[in-house]
């Protein structure tokens, strides 16, 4: 009679021996283990990354396997260099150009333009991080081979700012004017040395008093200083009014171009500001 016990086989003459089914199954498990073993210890370490698009949003992840591929078929072509796109312009400014960028892209999707997204909530030449924030605009400006800039701001400027000495200039003072075209002016330095043609755009009409008049004090000081530079002004001042010249959040038509602060634009607003001033701006450029 035969009988297994612990894996072994036990015969008739009661002598024990290994069972050979047994020992195959441990060697074979043996091997693969060893072989898992050697693979993980000498595979390449898998890493993470993020791929953050030019509007600062993350786009999501790639591997090390893809990370590598990429390095092999070469660095991803730049925008207005050797790419598809017949033109990249960059939109730089305060929320009314993040609103213009919109517009743009909007406007123009599918005709071979692109459009750098370089608006920011709440920015301006007052503020103490002014310099922080045109040198950042310009790197943006590089990095993406930008060769036009469309500037629109000033819709947070209407107030007092201070100096490298600390000293506060009073809004629509002689000496606030004087800062505040120095500082428009190293704007349009530090994007020209990036490698793109700068374009003023003026400010809209607003629909508060107060804030109309401000805004036509930077536009007056503003245009002045860009003409004396040769950098062509785009004005917007004349749109969006009624018949009778004053604002019209819906001048001859039934949409709503305006926003309830009297300062922004609809969806539908910004594309229209967006093809006027697109309009004026490329007549402005040389031929």
């Amino acid at each position: 009679m035969i009988k297994i016990s612990g894996g072994l086989v036990q015969g008739r003459s009661g002598r024990r021996r290994t069972a050979p089914g047994w020992c195959s199954l441990a060697f074979i498990l043996a091997v693969m283990v060893a072989w898992a073993w050697s693979s993980v210890a000498t595979a390449a370490p898998i890493s993470v990354r993020t791929t953050v698009g030019q509007d600062g949003v993350v786009q999501g992840l790639a591997s090390s396997t893809q990370a590598a591929e990429e390095k092999k078929e070469g660095p991803p072509t730049r925008l207005g260099g050797e790419s598809s796109h017949a033109e990249t312009v960059a939109v730089f400014g305060d929320s009314l150009a993040d609103g213009l960028w919109d517009g743009l892209r909007a406007e123009h999707k599918g005709n071979g333009l692109a459009f750098v997204r370089l608006g920011t909530v709440s920015k301006g030449l007052t503020r103490p991080d002014w310099r922080e924030w045109i040198v950042q605009g310009a790197d943006r400006v590089k990095d993406s081979g930008a060769t036009r800039v469309l500037i629109l701001l000033g819709a947070n400027d209407q107030q007092g700012l201070r100096d490298e000495e600390r000293k506060v200039h009073a809004f629509m003072s002689p000496s606030w004017d004087a800062i505040y075209v120095d500082r428009a002016l190293e704007l349009v330095r530090v994007m020209t040395e990036a490698g793109a043609d700068v374009e003023w755009v003026g400010l809209p009409v607003m629909r508060d008093n107060p804030m109309d008049s401000g805004a036509r004090h930077i536009d007056a000081v503003l245009s002045s200083a860009m003409s004396g530079l040769g950098v062509p002004w785009v004005k917007s001042s004349d749109l969006f009014r009624s018949a009778a010249g004053g604002y019209d959040p819906a001048p001859g038509s039934q949409a709503k171009l305006r926003a309830d602060d009297g300062v922004h634009f609809t969806g539908t607003g910004y594309r229209l500001l967006a093809r006027e001033v697109w309009s004026r701006a490329e007549a402005e450029v040389p031929k």
